[in-house]
């Protein structure tokens, strides 16, 4: 593991884990399914699956255990349906990432960003009030789900459509569907391995969400700690946004919990792909599948 930020490129390689046996993924992120831009995306999307088998066949990459893509799978609802559109596309394109690496749907996770939320679907006056709220509050709300919780995730219906039909082993519970946040352990080649997969986008609404999200994070931090206590030897937990985009007291619980709860913390976002080590987590951002520049581009 390097000491230093990296510079993550598209032929990032495997990350190897604890002395008990390997664990190798392929993180994607911010894919931005847009059929308007289908003409330039797609040569970007056919190339990666290109780079894939190539450097599996000349075992120059090892296959992924698992993978993973941390959120904006979609561009957003520009106009009535589109959303739709854009996960059924999405679901394609995943068909193909898991045929290509041998995977079952099973061996994919993944959670949303904020291009995954429908903000026509966002009450605009009581969002005003959700920013306002305070840490206490929107715990209490969360784990009530009360009507603060219920309009929230209005929002993010379509999203929730997507995975109930192609990706069910996310959110095999009520609760989980509910919140579209989900905790997973399975063993891997040898090892137990914990994917916790964190709801960032809920409270996402516009251009000026940066340090105004909200994550519930304790709740979401505390579910993980119960179903991964003693049951894991690996802890990974994903999620859209970088840690600096919450309310400042979210992001303070944030830090604490990743640092003494998971090994590894993957996110997307900003379209920087790099990887941090620290004296607790690994932290590893994703480039975009789809980016506007190469230097944004990574997985």
């Amino acid at each position: 593991m390097p000491a230093t930020k990296s510079t993550a490129t598209s032929s990032t390689a495997a990350i190897a884990s604890p002395s008990a046996g390997q664990l190798r993924w392929l993180h994607l992120s911010d894919i931005h399914f847009w059929g308007k831009n289908d003409w330039k995306d797609e040569a970007a999307r056919r190339k990666l699956i290109t780079l894939l088998k190539d450097k599996f066949a000349d075992g120059s990459l090892p296959k992924p255990d698992l993978i993973f893509c941390t959120g904006d799978i979609a561009q957003g609802e520009t106009k009535p349906n589109e959303l739709a559109a854009q996960y059924a596309s999405a679901q394609k394109f995943f068909d193909q990432v898991l045929q290509t690496c041998g995977l079952a749907k099973e061996r994919l996770f993944v959670v949303p960003g904020n291009h995954d939320v429908n903000r026509n679907s966002v009450n605009a006056i009581f969002q005003k009030g959700l920013r306002g709220e305070g840490l206490a509050s929107i715990a209490d709300s969360w784990a009530k789900q009360d009507n603060v919780f219920d309009d929230a995730l209005k929002r993010m219906h379509e999203y929730a459509h997507f995975i109930s039909t192609y990706l069910p082993h996310q959110h095999p519970s009520d609760d989980e569907k509910a919140r579209l946040c989900y905790r997973h352990v399975q063993e891997i080649n040898g090892l137990r391995i914990g994917i916790a997969g964190f709801n960032s986008a809920w409270s996402c609404y516009d251009d000026h969400d940066q340090n105004q999200l909200w994550l519930a994070g304790e709740w979401q931090f505390n579910a993980a700690d119960t179903a991964f206590h003693d049951k894991t030897d690996v802890r990974i937990g994903l999620m859209h946004h970088p840690v600096s985009w919450l309310q400042a007291e979210e992001s303070t619980l944030a830090k604490k919990r990743i640092r003494s709860q998971f090994h590894f913390w993957l996110h997307g976002h900003e379209h920087e792909a790099w990887v941090t080590p620290t004296d607790g987590e690994v932290m590893i951002a994703a480039g975009a599948v789809n980016a506007k520049s190469d230097s944004e581009f990574g997985i």
